[in-house]
């Protein structure tokens, strides 16, 4: 084997590979991994939860769009002020 970038050592070259997930364990075989129970909801409570999730995800679309535009104009400016001559 020729040279790889890792000077005269050669059990850096020649060593094994290791497993990557020897350690993972799935949740639901893992011993140490404990079940939250959810809470008890009445249907309006649902309801409302949902709503607010939506609310939410809504704003934060709405974000997104507005720092996309800014970012958009930005370069855009920068686009035509430098390389439109």
């Amino acid at each position: 084997m020729g040279y790889m970038g890792f000077g005269m050592r050669r059990e850096l070259y020649t060593r094994d590979s290791h497993d990557a997930f020897k350690r993972w364990k799935k949740p639901g075989k893992n011993k140490s991994h404990k079940k939250t129970p959810l809470p008890k909801l009445s249907k309006e409570e649902l309801k409302q939860v949902k709503i607010t999730l939506k609310q939410k995800a809504f704003i934060q679309n709405i974000k997104l769009l507005v720092l996309f535009i800014i970012v958009s104009a930005v370069v855009l400016t920068m686009w035509y002020i430098f390389f439109w001559k």
